[in-house]
């Protein structure tokens, strides 16, 4: 779960396709609330929002290779993402989850350094990041555009506790538990995770429904 959370956070720096929410809800313009979690709800719909989180993981991620001149100069330019699977939660404080989520970003980078040379450094990272499964760059005028693909299967089971408006997520596997906000209202769930992010809405936001 861990590894879901640190993906949605990182798709931040762009907007995803973001259509009308569930449950007479906006996607990614709801704040967690808590409710029900009990039953097995289905993704129906994802969106990211484009200023209402900034990943601190993914900033230093690309900083280290737009550092030539020790700071990097590295802006966001787009990110699109989708997340498809499911989850559940028993009356018996068990969960499960199954989400593939994929994300398409660019970069750029201007700190002096040739284009080649960054497409080697980010190529290299490519080859020692499982989840990056695709990465270059290309000279835009004086700087370089860096495309990234990412993909993450998270496919795990545990213990949770729903407490306010949060989630904790125990994975059975030992790994760090994780939280995530969340809104239920009527057979509608918004999955809404927190990690690094500044406070109020528009959030990252998955959208689920009870089956």
């Amino acid at each position: 779960m861990r590894a879901l959370a640190l993906g949605l956070v990182a798709v931040s720096w762009g907007l995803a396709s973001c259509s009308g929410g569930s449950g007479g809800e906006t996607c990614g313009n709801v704040e967690p609330c808590g409710g029900s979690v009990v039953g097995s709800w289905s993704i129906v719909e994802s969106c990211v929002s484009a200023s209402g989180m900034f990943s601190t993981q993914k900033q230093a991620f690309f900083s280290q290779f737009c550092a030539a001149n020790g700071t990097g100069d590295v802006s966001a330019d787009a990110a699109t993402a989708s997340w498809v699977g499911a989850w559940s939660f028993d009356a018996s404080l068990s969960y499960a989850v199954s989400i593939l989520e994929t994300v398409h970003e660019t970069f750029t980078c201007s700190d002096g350094e040739t284009c080649t040379a960054l497409d080697t450094k980010i190529k290299a990272a490519q080859q020692a990041t499982p989840t990056m499964q695709s990465a270059a760059c290309q000279e835009i005028g004086s700087a370089c555009k860096c495309t990234v693909d990412w993909a993450t299967f998270t496919d795990e089971a545990g213990t949770y506790q729903a407490a306010g408006t949060a989630i904790s997520l125990a994975p059975t596997t030992g790994a760090p538990t994780s939280q995530i906000g969340y809104c239920v209202k009527g057979n509608s769930m918004h999955w809404i995770p927190t990690p690094d992010a500044t406070s109020g809405p528009p959030f990252p936001d998955l959208v689920a429904e009870r089956q």
